[in-house]
């Protein structure tokens, strides 16, 4: 394959969607719950691969698919009889594909230049199974003309050793990696912190393509295959990388830094990060001694040190304040602050009270009559509470006198028995002697 470029597709995720095992989940589960383990099998999939890799050890990749269905089973509190793990097992070779796949891989077909393989973690048997006989990929398996696996390695992706049996398996020289795309659906951003190490020397090495879909699936899977540099970010279409800004900086940096003039930012680049929060710190600490120091005027918003603005201080007063609507503005407080006035007298005449006044007493009363009764056991809620608690009281008495009363009979089993045991070994204690009397006679 010298000369050649080699597309190498992965299966699961990029060509065959692992969601679509919540069709077959769903006859067991229903709809949401399917959704919700078919989401986590495929997780702890990906995460026993990991942890493998970590451990530098390696079990087949059929054994880990079945593990993570039952630990995702477990999660849901859900279980299964081994013949529809079983079952599972065996529609996990006919996953659907993608909606973009079918027309990506047509138009591979008819580039010469171009040769497609299948590159995955998983094992020849599973793969080939998916490749030529799954209803959606099968009709497109004459496009691939490999199909590697990590078997030999012993090693799941990212491990180096797996990419470099990718280019030995397609034959590629060190030199000719440039030819070698890798399409996933997914990037090494997405993998654990531990293997993000892997990201930059394999992107330096081998290109990568991802998929820019849509949420489950998503569509134009041949138009737009970004290529990802050495440090992930996205080139243009012969590798010409674009702009990247400084995240950290966009971060340190205030509204003062971004307008100052570009003859400083030479050397604010310089600044590491621990200098930009010391001088970010340091012009916060000036803002605020500045907006202290200054007097208070009519219109000022009250002083707050949670405030990060640094020209905060250079606010201009509401012009709608002023010194005569500020003392406006105390009047109420002061007499919200006062005491509250007195209420009607409790003494005061019935037939002085307004309609609503009577009802609010009236009901005030009923509720007191209504309390001071319950209190007493008389209303009917009080009554059935009684009773309640007579029948539990008496389900507990009974239920120790049961305890109590099979205590005593266990009791008198086990002396009973200890006494028969004690009867037969006396029992065969003079057997015993007897035969020894005997044996003593005859000398």
């Amino acid at each position: 394959m010298t000369g050649k470029v080699i597309v190498a597709f992965d299966a699961y995720g990029t060509l065959l969607s692992t969601e679509s095992i919540a069709k077959q989940l769903a006859e067991y589960f229903g709809h949401d719950k399917a959704q919700t383990v078919a989401a986590t099998w495929r997780k702890y999939q990906l995460e026993y691969t990991w942890r493998l890799n970590s451990m530098s050890q390696y079990e087949p990749f059929s054994a880990i698919t079945q593990r993570s269905l039952k630990h995702a089973l477990r999660e849901a509190n859900v279980s299964l009889a081994q013949s529809d793990v079983d079952a599972l097992m065996k529609a996990y070779d006919s996953l659907s594909i993608f909606p973009d796949v079918a027309p990506c891989l047509t138009s591979l077909k008819s580039k010469a230049s171009i040769t497609a393989v299948v590159f995955s973690n998983g094992t020849q048997s599973m793969v080939s199974n998916s490749v030529n006989h799954s209803p959606d990929l099968a009709p497109h398996a004459s496009a691939f003309s490999d199909i590697v696996v990590v078997e030999p390695v012993k090693k799941y992706k990212p491990a180096p050793e797996v990419y470099m049996h990718l280019a030995e398996r397609v034959g590629k020289k060190p030199t000719e990696m440039g030819d070698l795309w890798l399409i996933w659906e997914y990037d090494l951003r997405s993998y654990p912190p531990a293997l993000s190490d892997i990201s930059t020397p394999l992107r330096a090495i081998m290109p990568t393509l991802v998929p820019q879909r849509e949420p489950r699936g998503g569509k134009h899977f041949s138009k737009n295959l970004a290529p990802l540099g050495p440090d992930g970010e996205q080139m243009g279409m012969w590798g010409e990388p674009t702009d990247k800004k400084d995240e950290s900086s966009e971060e340190e940096d205030s509204s003062e830094e971004e307008s100052s003039s570009e003859d400083d930012k030479p050397q604010k680049q310089d600044m590491t990060r621990e200098e930009r929060r010391a001088a970010a710190k340091a012009r916060k600490e000036a803002a605020i001694a500045k907006q202290k120091a200054r007097a208070a005027e009519p219109g000022d918003l009250p002083p707050s040190d949670s405030e990060s603005d640094e020209d905060e201080s250079d606010m201009p007063a509401n012009p709608n304040h002023t010194a005569k609507a500020a003392k406006q503005a105390v009047a109420p407080t002061a007499s919200s602050s006062a005491a509250p006035a007195p209420s009607k007298s409790k003494d005061t005449p019935v037939s002085q009270l307004s309609r609503r006044e009577r009802e609010a007493l009236e009901a005030q009363q009923a509720k007191e009559r209504y309390q001071k009764l319950h209190a007493e056991g008389k209303t009917d809620q009080a009554k059935a509470d009684l009773e309640r608690l007579k029948l539990v009281r008496e389900r507990r008495e009974a239920e120790t006198a049961r305890k109590k009363a099979e205590a005593e009979e266990k009791a008198e089993h086990e002396k009973a028995k200890a006494d028969q045991i004690a009867r037969q070994e006396r029992q065969r204690e003079l057997q015993r002697n007897k035969l020894a009397n005997k044996k003593k006679g005859k000398k």
